[in-house]
């Protein structure tokens, strides 16, 4: 099993001008910055929880979105049915039966998530996406544990990230998607609304598989996974 140190290293063999440090009080934590195709990459491994994870980041000029995929994990179709979830169909049947979208506005999302991201996001393995407003995350999801220690992951993990921002902007210069409306943000709005009363009022149960669908971006999110899981049992 290779150590978090070693997927740095070897994540940092990709990147421009890399540089790795741990952090502070974190010894476990290894962090790489760089930059790939000419855009800066962060990239994060770590143990938490006693798991093992990893995340990208990188930041992109692209029109207002907020959007979330991941892995499509068994039994997920009674939380989509509850409303819990607003998925959003690619239009790629193959895709959308192995990943779960959601997203607003569901047009931008749509021409997101084009051929080459959904190729890249099948070559990263179980992981998790998140665009939210610019910034692009990618995380390992270690609820997956089949290609969990596959350390040649972490480099398609920094490659997916880059592939969306690649898109983002494509979008962006090409003046595709729904735009930047009042009605955009409100649609953004009432879906960050919509997370955060639906973790508020689901039973422990729907609030573990809400939990699942993004399991890679609460690791990668740090702390705030804490809070969450605490609160799945109203402590």
């Amino acid at each position: 099993m290779p150590s978090a140190a070693e997927i740095a290293a070897l994540v940092a063999q990709t990147l421009e001008g890399a540089t790795t440090h741990t952090v502070p009080g974190q010894a476990d934590t290894h962090v790489v910055d760089g930059r790939r195709r000419g855009f800066a990459v962060h990239f994060s491994c770590a143990w938490a929880a006693r798991v093992r994870t990893w995340h990208a980041e990188v930041r992109a000029d692209g029109p207002p979105l907020l959007l979330t995929a991941g892995r499509r994990p068994a039994g997920v179709d009674g939380v989509v049915a509850s409303g819990a979830v607003r998925a959003v169909p690619t239009g790629d049947a193959g895709f959308d039966a192995r990943w779960l979208v959601e997203a607003a506005p569901p047009g931008t999302a749509r021409q997101l998530v084009d051929d080459r991201v959904r190729a890249a996001l099948d070559a990263a393995g179980a992981v998790d996406l998140l665009v939210d407003e610019g910034r692009v995350l990618v995380a390992h999801d270690p609820t997956h544990l089949s290609r969990g220690d596959d350390p040649t992951d972490a480099v398609r993990v920094v490659e997916a990230a880059v592939v969306v921002a690649e898109r983002l902007g494509v979008l962006a210069r090409d003046g595709l998607g729904d735009g930047a409306s009042d009605d955009v943000r409100r649609q953004i709005a009432a879906l960050r609304a919509l997370r955060e009363s639906t973790m508020a009022r689901a039973t422990p149960w729907q609030r573990v598989g809400i939990v699942v669908l993004a399991a890679g971006l609460l690791f990668a999110v740090g702390g705030y996974v804490w809070g969450l899981v605490g609160g799945l049992f109203g402590h």
